[in-house]
């Protein structure tokens, strides 16, 4: 099953991903399809994510991620507000 959505991030940091599910096989992964259709990067990271330690997901850019279950990815822009599209499998 598949999910998606199109997530705002701003200079606050927000989920992108919430948890991958719990009805992943051990050792089974799902994948998360994320794109940036904004003029401006997007950093990824953990819940602590900062315009300085995340990675950057350039404007224009996209970013297939594994995800394992409990796994969350979080973004912050730098400041414009940008969208991301996120499409999760496995969900």
């Amino acid at each position: 099953m598949a999910g998606s959505a199109q997530v705002s991030v701003t200079s606050a940091t927000a989920v992108l991903l919430a948890a991958a599910p719990a009805t992943l096989t051990p050792g089974q992964c799902g994948w998360a399809f994320l794109s940036n259709s904004s003029s401006g990067a997007v950093y990824l990271g953990g819940p602590g994510v900062t315009t300085s330690n995340g990675a950057s997901l350039a404007a224009s850019a996209t970013l297939n991620v594994p995800l394992f279950e409990g796994d969350q990815v979080y973004g912050i822009a730098s400041s414009t507000t940008s969208v991301v599209g996120v499409l999760q499998t496995g969900a």
